[in-house]
C-alpha cells in the first residue's frame, strides 16, 4: 500500500457505473484508481478526493466561467482540482476568482506530481 492513499477507501462498483453513466468520457485512469484506492483524505491530509465527479454549480452555486469542469477533489482551504470535460486534463480552480490552471495532462499523472510533492 502506499503511504498517501492509507486514509482512502474504494468506491464501490455501482457508484462507478453511475459515474460513468452520468459522465461517459471520464477518464478511464480515474475510475481504475477509484476502484483500487479509492476516495477520501490522502495521507497528508492536503487533499480530498470525491468519491465521483461533482459539477461546478454544487460548490460554487453557479457555473458561471468554469462549465466545462468536473470536480474531483479539493484541497480542504477551498482550491478545487477538476476535470476539464474539454480534453481530460486536470485543472485547478481557485476559489476567489474562478481562474483555471492546468495542472497534469491526465490523472495518472497528477497523482504522481502530487506524490512527489515535498512536504
Amino acid at each position: 500500500m502506499i503511504p498517501a492513499f492509507r486514509h482512502l477507501s474504494p468506491v464501490a462498483p455501482d457508484k462507478l457505473a453511475r459515474v460513468l453513466q452520468a459522465w461517459p468520457d471520464v477518464p478511464d485512469d480515474y475510475l481504475l484508481f477509484l476502484a483500487e484506492y479509492g476516495a477520501g483524505s490522502m495521507a497528508d491530509d492536503c487533499l480530498v478526493l470525491y468519491g465521483g465527479l461533482i459539477a461546478p454549480q454544487e460548490i460554487y452555486g453557479d457555473a458561471h466561467g468554469i462549465e466545462p469542469l468536473l470536480l474531483l477533489g479539493d484541497d480542504l482551504q477551498g482550491l478545487c482540482i477538476a476535470f476539464d470535460t474539454r480534453d481530460a486534463t486536470v485543472v485547478e480552480v481557485d476559489p476567489t476568482n474562478r481562474h483555471v490552471e492546468r495542472v497534469a495532462d491526465t490523472f495518472t499523472e497528477f497523482i504522481h506530481a502530487y506524490l512527489q510533492e515535498p512536504g
